[in-house]
């Protein structure tokens, strides 16, 4: 988009959570009160695993919906049978049935619900780092994982005015 915008000068327009070569592609709501989940279809073959998964035959054998431009020019049908459907699902769950099948989703995380994510503690996102007047306690890590220049934490950010002098 920026590259589009540079060289022909023109704003990108506004697409939400569509992208191109997936539909459905979105946020739908979930169980408990309050929680989404992100849901990615890149091929027609994840189309069908996702319509069995939701005992939705009726979608899979649509045979306008097959591929991912028909399910865009369906694309208001398409997410609203996937919005019905995830309303009464637990979204952790879901999110794990859904992976399970080889489909893209992942529940849209608090920051509380990230704390609790045992992939981030694994892959060592979160770092324990000592500050003098709160105690020790997880600090969020790099996005990013470098081979050659990996990020390191040794100690909090700083405080207000902390490095004034030096």
């Amino acid at each position: 988009e920026i590259v589009d915008a540079t060289l022909n000068r023109r704003d990108p327009e506004r697409r939400g959570n569509e992208r191109p070569g997936m539909e459905p592609h979105g946020v739908f709501r979930c169980l408990p009160q309050g929680t989404w989940i992100a849901i990615a279809v890149q091929t027609d073959d994840e189309w069908l695993r996702l319509c069995r998964f939701m005992g939705r035959t009726d979608l899979a054998a649509n045979q306008s919906l097959r591929t991912v431009a028909g399910r865009k020019e369906a694309r208001v049908a398409v997410n609203d049978a996937v919005r019905d459907w995830a309303l009464s699902r637990d979204a952790f769950a879901l999110e794990a049935e859904l992976q399970k099948a080889g489909i893209a989703a992942s529940v849209c995380m608090r920051p509380s619900h990230l704390m609790q994510d045992e992939q981030l503690w694994a892959r060592g996102f979160f770092q324990m780092l000592d500050r003098e007047e709160l105690g020790t306690h997880p600090y969020p890590g790099a996005v990013v994982r470098l081979s050659k220049t990996p990020a390191t934490f040794d100690r909090p950010a700083p405080l207000f005015g902390q490095h004034t002098r030096d």
